[in-house]
């Protein structure tokens, strides 16, 4: 009990850690934080600057033509996409610089390090979609039960790419630099991650809107897969991700 008192203290402590280093630091803020929210703006830019009878129209589509299943593989893309264009996980080495080196002497295990980096990119794309998907609710009179359903099975679409994220950095951490913008702007992990996850996310658009028809089968296969997936990424770091981060060096 005391060590499991002991490791939940280092791990909340480590989070804090965390979220102060992403909020006070502007270039850390925009490129990991504030990207997350940027897609309800968008959606809400777009729905009120188009003509009032397209967007009627794709109202009364969405409302009565798009099938649940549908609508989740489509949710499924789209978290991907979402939690894909946050470099929250995938500079969650980088963003130490030099100063990472003193992670090593921290009474904090390296797993433990790695999950609360994880766990903050995870919750901050969640809010994202979160916040996504109750626009798209009230702009398109989505049903209670649907939302939160679509926001169930998109769990593992967002966990992903923190996942996929923290392991891209642990190989190829970019802690040389001499600003923060350096640190996301000019991270190949961040690039490697958002194309992964694009590809991903527009193949579940993709399945979406080709196997309209196929029911249930291609959103709870797509949510299975990614589960399965999320599962080996996990099981690797927490196997190999101590080991991969005592090799790095100066």
């Amino acid at each position: 009990m005391a060590e499991a008192g002991r490791s939940g203290g280092q791990l909340g402590a480590l989070i804090l850690k965390e979220i102060r280093l992403l909020v006070r630091t502007p270039a850390f803020f925009m490129n990991c934080v504030l990207v997350n929210f940027i897609w309800p703006v968008m959606i809400l830019f777009v729905m009120t600057s188009g003509e009032q009878e397209d967007i009627e129209g794709l109202r009364r589509l969405v409302g009565s033509n798009v099938s649940l299943a549908t609508l989740l593989l489509a949710g499924i893309g789209a978290a991907l996409l979402v939690a894909g264009v946050s470099g929250a996980s995938a500079s969650g080495i980088s963003r130490e610089g030099s100063q990472f080196f003193t992670s090593k002497y921290l009474p904090a295990p390296y797993l433990t390090q790695l999950k609360a980096k994880m766990t903050v990119a995870f919750l901050l794309a969640l809010a994202g979609f979160a916040l996504l998907l109750g626009v798209l609710a009230v702009l398109f009179q989505l049903p209670a039960a649907a939302i939160g359903l679509l926001l169930l099975a998109t769990l593992p679409a967002i966990a992903f790419p923190v996942l996929a994220g923290m392991l891209l950095d642990v190989h190829f951490p970019k802690l040389v630099w001499d600003n923060e913008y350096r640190a996301v702007k000019q991270n190949m992990s961040i690039v490697l991650l958002m194309v992964i996850s694009g590809l991903a996310g527009a193949a579940c658009i993709w399945m979406a809107l080709r196997y309209s028809a196929a029911g249930w089968t291609p959103a709870v296969t797509a949510v299975l897969l990614l589960m399965a997936v999320d599962a080996g990424l996990y099981f690797l770091l927490a196997k190999k991700g101590a080991d991969w981060l005592a090799a790095i060096s100066a």
